[in-house]
């Protein structure tokens, strides 16, 4: 399940939810984290996404803590307020 994909990659599927949360979250516990630079951009339009997915029903509050847990180490992501798209 997406062993070719790079750490980018993974991050970018969790944080957009490309995949199911519980898939995404899987790709990235196989993949080892010691990258000097940011793996990912977390924008405000991500965190909107998951918090309008489990208010409408469509995830469920354990989804979106799988979602979010992986956000706790910062030094892999980089995080862009301002950028955000209707």
């Amino acid at each position: 399940m997406g062993d070719k994909l790079n750490g980018w990659q993974r991050w970018k599927i969790l944080v957009s939810l490309k995949a199911p949360i519980h898939e995404a979250a899987l790709r990235l516990q196989s993949f080892p984290w010691d990258s000097e630079t940011e793996l990912a951009t977390l924008t405000r339009m991500d965190g909107q996404r998951v918090l309008t997915q489990l208010v409408e029903g469509a995830i469920t509050a354990d989804a979106c803590s799988k979602w979010a847990t992986p956000l706790k180490d910062e030094t892999i992501w980089g995080w862009n307020p301002a950028a955000s798209s209707s």
